[in-house]
């Protein structure tokens, strides 16, 4: 009788863990879902155009996460890197359209830079976390990532405001803290 109390304790157990798990990757979704910012219905295609390959690996490292930004970065054409890196800019500093071009230009210039941002430990780490968590599909991808939470990983460019390319400063530094402060709350949910 003994041994049968402890496989249901354990069953039990178990059912709890999978409902607390549950739980708390619904809790993630819904934090998630007020940080992502409101793109328009232009970007919103584009952020779709621009996702790159799904990653299929169940456990994810921060190794893959480095080879899948680089096979992006290398095999996308200046036009998609500058789209990227445009919303990246606009939503993530919350700077005005125009500004976000002109930044967006001098990034597709400098893909190697750009790669280099993403070798910083605390870009690759919330990716890492959050593509853990998530089940395989489409929106198991990088850029889906990043570019649903652009706030987060500003730090992307990070060599270009401190070594800008060409000498001349590439973000203000006010718009450097403008973009470093945590993200704002918004109502109502996204459609991405």
């Amino acid at each position: 009788m003994a041994l049968w109390n402890l496989a249901e304790s354990i069953l039990r157990a178990r059912r709890l863990d999978k409902e607390h798990a549950a739980l708390k990757a619904a809790e993630e979704t819904a934090k998630d879902e007020v940080e992502r910012p409101p793109y328009t219905p232009d970007e919103e295609r584009d952020v779709r155009q621009l996702w790159s390959e799904p990653i299929a690996e169940k456990d994810v490292e921060e190794l893959t996460i480095t080879s899948h930004i680089e096979r992006y970065i290398d095999a996308r054409t200046p036009e998609q890197l500058k789209t990227f890196a445009r919303l990246l800019l606009k939503h993530g500093f919350d700077l005005p359209s125009e500004r976000a071009n002109q930044l967006a230009e001098i990034v597709a210039q400098n893909r190697d830079r750009l790669k280099g941002g993403f070798y910083n430990i605390r870009i690759r780490r919330p990716i890492v976390e959050k593509l853990s968590g998530q089940k395989n599909g489409p929106e198991r991808n990088v850029t889906a990532v990043v570019l649903s939470q652009p706030k987060k990983f500003v730090d992307v460019f990070e060599n270009f405001f401190k070594r800008p390319p060409g000498g001349k400063p590439f973000l203000s530094p006010e718009e450097w803290e403008h973009g470093k402060m945590p993200p704002k709350r918004r109502s109502g949910p996204s459609t991405i």
